[in-house]
């Protein structure tokens, strides 16, 4: 964006620079209007609490789900997605 900007500065068109640098021009005027909205920090909503709870209602830490993953992950298992992780913790 800011090349593009320079570029435009300088007197070129701004559609010879935008195909030049490969952004479209919906996208570039997009940002150039919302450029000075503030950034938002968080979605809002309550904080992640750090556990989560099997089938009996029990908290385990994220921590031990994590160590959990590791461990899966370094053996044969390396190359499941999540959804095939998902199932494997499930079953222990």
């Amino acid at each position: 964006m800011e090349v593009a900007d320079k570029w435009i500065k300088q007197g070129y068109t701004a559609r010879k620079v935008l195909k030049i640098v490969g952004i479209s021009e919906q996208i570039y005027y997009y940002r150039q209007k919302h450029r000075h909205r503030k950034k938002r920090t968080s979605n809002g909503g309550r904080p992640i609490p750090g556990f989560s709870l099997n089938k009996q209602d029990e908290a385990i830490s994220d921590l031990q789900i994590q160590e959990w993953l590791g461990e899966l992950s370094s053996g044969e298992e390396a190359v499941y997605g999540y959804r095939k992780l998902t199932v494997l913790l499930r079953r222990q």
